[in-house]
């Protein structure tokens, strides 16, 4: 499956070290729902082929029933191709936009959701939205929260010294002297 790097090339570099550490052994698609282009295509010839048998054997022979059933069939399986390239589609823009959605479970998510009431128009799917808020409304632990970036390293101290008027550490004990410089860090010897 095509990576971040390969698909961006030379721009990938253009790109903060930490989303390139992050993203750079990603795979884009998910490989279970990815649909080869060759496999698409394949379809698509098929479903093409059977369209030109079916319009050459209606002009060629009208009389024939045994023809006749065959363009029927044709037509079926033309239908057939039609919708399985649809369900393809389908499938593969819901897989992307739960993912989008940070969904952990994909299977458990699209069991909850009601199919019937979501569709494909263009790249845009319909109605998703509003039953994806719902889940995470009510089955918050399906969704990976979004993770901020966490900085570490030194905390900076507070400059304020609490004792404005410095004092003479020479008459102090040894106990004082620490208690004094934990409280001013600051402070001058």
């Amino acid at each position: 499956m095509p990576k971040l790097s390969e698909i961006l090339g030379e721009h990938f570099k253009q790109i903060p070290e930490e989303l390139q550490t992050k993203y750079k052994d990603v795979d884009l698609v998910d490989s279970k729902q990815y649909i080869t282009k060759d496999k698409f295509n394949a379809l698509n010839e098929q479903l093409k082929t059977a369209n030109t048998t079916i319009t050459d054997l209606k002009k060629s022979n009208k009389d024939n029933e045994d023809l006749q059933t065959k363009v029927t069939d044709y037509e079926t399986k033309v239908k057939d191709y039609e919708k399985k390239i649809q369900d393809m589609q389908f499938n593969y823009a819901l897989e992307g936009a739960l993912k989008g959605a940070n969904v952990r479970n994909t299977k458990a998510v699209k069991a909850l959701l009601d199919l019937e009431d979501i569709k494909l128009e263009g790249e845009n799917i319909l109605g998703l939205n509003e039953q994806i808020e719902a889940i995470k409304k009510s089955d918050s632990y399906l969704f990976t929260e979004e993770q901020k970036p966490q900085f570490s390293g030194i905390k900076p101290t507070d400059n304020s010294i609490k004792d404005p008027v410095p004092k003479d550490t020479s008459k102090m004990s040894y106990t004082e002297l620490c208690n004094y410089l934990e409280e001013n860090p600051n402070a001058q010897i």
